[in-house]
């Protein structure tokens, strides 16, 4: 068992430093984003408006848009 032992031991050091340094490596990283996307929220906060934009207008102007493109395409098809 002592074999066995000293064997899980290297083994189980090696893995918990692994996972320490991968560990390491994603709370700098996850550190960093944090800063910079909180740096984009306070400068473009300053450009909100109220109001904001209206995608029910949007769409339906799209819809309308769509429509008449159909119509027209269809148009041309039945006059040869």
């Amino acid at each position: 068992w002592k074999v066995y032992r000293d064997e899980a031991i290297q083994y189980d050091d090696g893995m918990l430093k692994s996972w320490n340094n991968t560990i390491d490596i994603l709370l700098t990283f996850s550190g960093l984003f944090s800063a910079a996307v909180t740096a984009f929220v306070v400068e473009s906060y300053q450009f909100l408006q109220p109001g904001g934009f209206d995608f029910g207008s949007a769409l339906y102007a799209l819809a309308v848009n769509d429509t008449a493109t159909l119509r027209s395409l269809s148009s041309l098809s039945e006059h040869p």
